[in-house]
């Protein structure tokens, strides 16, 4: 058995064990009594707020995930255009990202930032408060992304607004980034929004899930588009080399170049199955393929975007690069690990990007790039929205498993609709740049985050 069949084997009895431990009870259990400890504390904590620290441009980003970071690509790009925006406002300014006791720095914290050890200690709201004023910390953005509205794990959504509520606290200006609100969000988590004061906007970065987010909590959220879309390509890049030669050799001999992208998480979707997905896929790459002029207009370019252990991409890429090859479709995997901005420029390269990763499918629609986006927890929808696309452009995962038919019949319409997708794209993009630049321009001071609540 090889090293990569093991890894996968692995993924799949930790994904087994961990339905067994939702479905048993005890996970909402103990969430439930968590969540009100945590709760409570934030707010006993809101009476104790210490006065602004020293003078300085110390900002502390706190990341969807404390301990990987930078693992996932989107939230890679999220922070790149964060750390960007604040150097290009003013060299002196120190950026510090909220990290777990288990973090590898030398691998997660981005080059140019600070760590600052806050998650995993089990320490109380009160010394996180006191530990992020004793650094100093001016400033604190929450990068909201999709882990704010309880959908995933309701504890740890209460445990990111506990860290802002902490700075907050400790004399901090406070804000965060646009996040998503799903269909599936914990009602719970109305109270932890409340515990902020009543003047405080959270951004929210689609129509979708502003409508959501007021129906839920009330009139708390203003619009604003991921911070992702902020990102700068990186084009000229040793490791972007081998891709785009690849791609434009493709688009020579006449072929649409489609990026390509599914992932484990998938799973958690009543109905769907990841490894009939692939089956889907490569199914549909072939056929699609077979019956365009000539049978010789498709190729695939396989774009992992997410390397977290059992939910990592590549557990489904893989497998999929074996299926499209064996339907005689040429297709292309990077091989190695390429950075948020390095895939933003390959997408710009391709002719369509299919995919469930929300960060991959906004690098591609920032690079120009037309999108098929396979729905995930009600996100995807609202990017579309955005953009003025088709309703036909998302489906929803369990639409194919029975059949590659659907997913066919999406790429193809996309491709034939190309360059009017591409026209309502770059008519959107620059409103929705300026929206992400919203991000922080809402703010009453030059440098505070969105929402800002200073002293």
């Amino acid at each position: 058995m090889t090293q990569r069949t093991t890894t996968a084997a692995r993924g799949l009895i930790r994904r087994a064990l961990s339905h067994a431990y939702r479905s048993s009870g005890l996970r909402e259990a103990r969430m439930t009594a968590r969540f009100e400890v945590n709760l409570a504390e934030m707010k006993d904590l809101s009476t104790r707020r210490l006065p602004r620290g020293r003078q300085g441009r110390r900002l502390l980003v706190l990341p969807p995930d404390p301990l990987l970071v930078t693992a996932s690509r989107g939230d890679q790009a999220m922070i790149a255009a964060i750390m960007d925006h604040y150097r290009s406002l003013d060299a002196g300014w120190h950026v510090v990202i909220g990290c777990d006791v288990r973090t590898d720095r030398t691998r997660a914290i981005p080059d140019g930032a600070e760590a600052l050890t806050l998650y995993g200690r089990g320490a109380g709201i009160g010394r996180i408060r006191d530990r992020i004023h004793g650094e100093g910390i001016t400033d604190c953005l929450l990068v909201g992304a999709d882990v704010l509205d309880g959908s995933f794990n309701p504890v740890f959504s209460l445990e990111q607004l506990r860290m802002l509520h902490a700075a907050r606290m400790a004399g901090c200006a406070i804000g965060n980034t646009g996040f998503s609100y799903s269909a599936d969000s914990a009602p719970r988590m109305r109270e932890a929004f409340g515990v902020f004061p009543p003047h405080y906007r959270f951004a929210v970065r689609d129509p979708i899930s502003l409508r959501r987010f007021a129906d839920a909590v009330g009139d708390r959220g203003r619009r604003t588009a991921d911070i992702a879309f902020l990102l700068r390509p990186a084009a000229d890049t040793p490791r972007t080399a081998a891709s785009r030669a690849w791609i434009a050799d493709r688009r020579d001999e006449g072929r649409h170049v489609i990026a390509m992208n599914l992932h484990p998480v998938l799973d958690r979707s009543d109905g769907v199955d990841s490894r009939t997905l692939i089956e889907r896929y490569a199914i549909a790459a072939r056929d699609l393929s077979a019956s365009r002029p000539g049978g010789r207009d498709l190729a695939i370019y396989l774009m992992p975007h997410d390397f977290r252990g059992a939910d990592a991409d590549d557990h489904c890429l893989r497998p999929l690069l074996q299926r499209v090859r064996e339907a005689g479709v040429p297709v292309f995997h990077p091989g190695a690990e390429l950075d948020a901005a390095q895939c933003k420029a390959i997408l710009a390269d391709c002719d369509l990007a299919v995919g469930a990763r929300m960060h991959l499918l906004i690098g591609a629609l920032g690079a120009g790039c037309p999108i098929v986006g396979i729905e995930y927890r009600g996100k995807i929808r609202g990017l579309a929205e955005t953009f003025d696309l088709p309703a036909d452009r998302i489906l929803q995962p369990t639409a194919f498993m029975e059949s590659s038919r659907s997913l066919q019949a999406a790429i193809a319409a996309a491709l034939g609709a190309n360059r009017d997708d591409r026209r309502r794209i770059r008519d959107a993009l620059p409103h929705v740049l300026g929206m992400a630049a919203d991000n922080f321009r809402l703010a009453p001071a030059v440098g505070s985050p969105v929402g800002v609540d200073p002293v």
